[in-house]
């Protein structure tokens, strides 16, 4: 049987490619966005340089065909010939179980390994756990808390912002790094009154910015969102969610955000919110059909 793990696809560019453009693959024929959805395991090659997925670009799988944006710092000249090899879901792993029963299943068949996310018993969510009260009086960077110049958290989860006052015209952004130490930004305008909440699990903090005066007191601290270990390329691929050992299903998972990084998109592996907050001792899992043990690409 034929190997159907990959279809290569190539174009013969009409312009330079840099960084932040575009280039589109037309499907072969017989093959669907769905074909792609749950692969992960995608790679571009011009001129003997490879470019991987998620780090070296992003794709974004169209009616008719798949559309990758070059993360990467590179030039692809006018005249080149680009290859894009994209994976069909499960292949990765599946590989040798797939050949051992090529004779008896139907070629759509992917077998993909069932992963346990353990998440542990994060620590109860702290308004003050990034920055302490304080009042702003022009843009520019935050004291981080105790003047200290990094700020880690207990596990990977999102950042909040709190004040009494009204600063939703203001924006924040924080800066600091993912739990595999790559580099992350992300900005969100503040509160009326209350919590403003980021999207994405940091793990370190080093700076936090305001673009203006705030006009009253604000806080930064961390939140009850907590980030994934691997992509979660779908939350249906979540089977099971565990809360202290029980089965339960009021927590929200949000996937991966599969679109180019920027300090304003969600994050790159996905999140996890339980119904019932951490506080130090509950803890929280998850099985999940697991398309591809990714830990993710390239954050912003």
């Amino acid at each position: 049987m034929a190997n159907t793990a990959f279809d290569v696809i190539s174009v013969t560019l009409v312009a330079d490619k840099t960084t932040n453009d575009t280039i589109a693959f037309t499907y072969p024929s017989g093959s669907t966005a769905g074909t792609y959805k749950f692969g992960n395991v995608h790679t571009v090659v011009f001129n003997g340089t490879t470019l991987t997925y998620p780090a070296d670009f992003s794709a974004s799988f169209g009616s008719t065909s798949v559309t990758i944006t070059i993360l990467a710092s590179v030039t692809i000249p006018s005249g080149a010939v680009v290859y894009g090899q994209f994976n069909k879901g499960g292949s990765r792993h599946a590989a040798a179980d797939v050949a051992a029963v090529a004779n008896t299943v139907a070629a759509n068949l992917q077998i993909v390994p069932v992963v346990l996310v353990n998440l542990g018993s994060p620590a109860t969510a702290s308004a003050t756990k990034v920055c302490a009260s304080q009042t702003p009086s022009g843009a520019g960077n935050l004291t981080l808390a105790g003047s200290a110049s990094v700020i880690t958290m207990d596990v990977p989860r999102n950042v909040t912002v709190v004040s009494t006052s009204d600063v939703s015209g203001k924006n924040f952004t924080f800066t600091g790094t993912d739990e595999h130490g790559v580099a992350m930004t992300e900005t969100f305008a503040g509160p009326n009154n209350g919590t403003a909440v980021g999207k994405k699990a940091f793990k370190k903090i080093t700076q936090v910015h305001i673009d203006a005066a705030a006009g009253g007191a604000v806080t930064c601290g961390s939140g009850n969102v907590l980030g994934l270990p691997i992509v979660l390329h779908d939350t249906g691929l979540v089977l099971v969610e565990l809360y202290d050992g029980a089965k339960v299903t009021n927590g929200t998972f949000v996937a991966a955000d599969a679109s180019a990084p920027s300090a304003t998109t969600g994050d790159v592996r996905g999140t996890y919110a339980p119904n019932t907050a951490p506080n130090g001792t509950h803890a929280y899992a998850a099985l999940v059909a697991a398309l591809d043990v990714n830990v993710g690409g390239a954050q912003a």
